[in-house]
């Protein structure tokens, strides 16, 4: 986005995209516009990443994590620090559902409604109004 709404195209280059030109995540699936590839390559983002150190090869990855974890905790492991993957691992399981009736608001909603002798309720901030209307009406 920045590229296509910004004065001048590739002006601003994520580091994933360098990343990507170099061919530091794998070989593009496509070859590239010769200018565009040129003006990545030779900015100095791109001389400084190439200065980074490189991931390590798949085996050897495999060699220091061992074969017998899952994709997504291989992932993990070999591209986050490591206290933060063993917390990941250690915490219980995400809710994989959403519940309305965990939530203030829809508590707020519940016990206003439940509220005979209001006409109505409104509530306004910048950005939200929620406005309740007895049946009546």
């Amino acid at each position: 986005m920045l590229n296509v709404t910004g004065p001048d195209r590739y002006a601003t280059v994520p580091d994933e995209v360098t990343r990507y030109v170099l061919g530091c995540i794998g070989k593009p699936a496509m070859p590239m516009d010769a200018e565009i590839e040129a003006k990545i390559r030779n900015s100095r983002r791109a001389r400084e990443l190439e200065d980074e150190a490189q991931m390590a090869s798949l085996d050897e990855l495999r060699a220091k994590f061992g074969k017998g974890l899952s994709d997504e905790e291989f992932l993990l492991r070999a591209t986050m620090p490591e206290d933060q993957v063993d917390a990941m691992v250690a915490a219980p399981p995400a809710r994989d559902r959403y519940d309305p009736g965990s939530k203030p608001v829809m508590d707020l909603v519940k016990e206003l409604t439940a509220r005979k002798s209001l006409g109505s309720v409104k509530i306004e901030k910048p950005g939200f109004r929620l406005e309740l209307n007895g049946g009546g009406r």
